[in-house]
């Protein structure tokens, strides 16, 4: 899947996978345009812009979920997460 920047450019490709069982299915994976998320704590830098994903995973299970980006990640790259009620996390 394409991930655009905050001027909606395609900026890289994105895509997740889980272990193949039953225990958890891909329900959801779409870009997300960082302009349109709060800018209070936004990282500077979102070199493959963002994704949204919802995986629905049984009860009690774990699951492995593996991320393909399109470049590899630099070895100081960080992870992000975003929620309206907490905002950006590190």
């Amino acid at each position: 899947m394409n991930t655009v920047n905050e001027d909606g450019h395609v900026v890289g490709q994105m895509g997740i996978s889980t272990a193949d069982d039953a225990s958890a299915t891909i329900a959801m994976l779409t870009a997300v345009n960082p302009a349109d998320l709060s800018a209070e704590g936004k990282p500077d830098d979102l070199p493959l812009g963002l994704v949204r994903c919802k995986l629905n995973v049984a009860t009690g299970a774990e699951v492995r979920v593996t991320i393909y980006l399109s470049e590899s990640a630099s070895d100081d790259a960080h992870w992000y997460n975003y929620g309206p009620d907490s905002g950006w996390l590190d």
